[in-house]
């Protein structure tokens, strides 16, 4: 997956986080907000967190029951997110991203189900394939057994 790090994409990014004074940066400025590599996501066609028109959205809540894309057994949630840096993000540049699968575990859960981890690398690298930075989200799938939901 490839993405351009926009001036406008970084300076509305920068305002959703709440920068209220953020403003259009430069070609090659490096104050991208340090988070702003989870935005990637929504360059990939294929991503099931954004919304596409030729599939129903599991998050719209216009239809209740949609099933997300890749349904597992239990609840998934996410649990945490890290970053990696390289080197600094600069505007202007293009990223190129792939997504490799990470370690897995098994905890049980105070309420006596078991809770499944498992980590998602996604490295992000230049256009000359040096690497820029890399994010580790952890998700956990909560098993419904009894209480635990």
């Amino acid at each position: 997956m490839t993405m351009r790090v926009e001036s406008s994409h970084v300076m509305m990014f920068a305002r959703a986080l709440g920068e209220s004074n953020a403003s259009l940066p430069e070609p090659g400025d490096e104050s991208v907000p340090v988070t702003f590599p989870v935005a990637a996501a929504q360059f990939d066609p294929d991503n099931e967190l954004r919304p596409n028109g030729s599939r129903p959205w599991f998050g719209s809540g216009r239809e209740a029951g949609t099933p997300r894309p890749t349904a597992v057994e239990g609840t998934r949630l996410h649990a945490e997110q890290h970053f990696e840096y390289h080197r600094p993000i600069r505007v202007g540049e293009e990223l190129r991203s792939t997504q490799t699968p990470g370690a897995r575990w098994t905890k049980t859960g105070s309420k006596g189900g078991d809770l499944e981890f498992f980590e998602t690398l996604t490295h992000v690298s230049d256009s000359s394939g040096e690497p820029v930075v890399t994010m580790r989200s952890v998700s956990v799938i909560v098993k419904e057994k009894g209480e635990l939901r």
